[in-house]
């Protein structure tokens, strides 16, 4: 099961928890320049274009 936490509210009220999970999750992307993704997309274009889709 996944449960997934959304914050509810005033920004002035939630703000405070949002910039705390930034800082708590920061390591995980911080490596992450997205290129991976954009090659990724990329590569189902150029299937669409040429026919050859997976």
């Amino acid at each position: 099961k996944l449960v997934k936490y959304v914050p509810w509210g005033p920004p002035l009220e939630t703000k405070d928890y949002l910039l705390r999970r930034l800082q708590e999750n920061g390591d995980a992307v911080r490596g992450d320049n997205g290129l991976r993704l954009v090659g990724d997309v990329l590569k189902v274009c150029w299937g669409k274009i040429t026919g050859k889709a997976k």
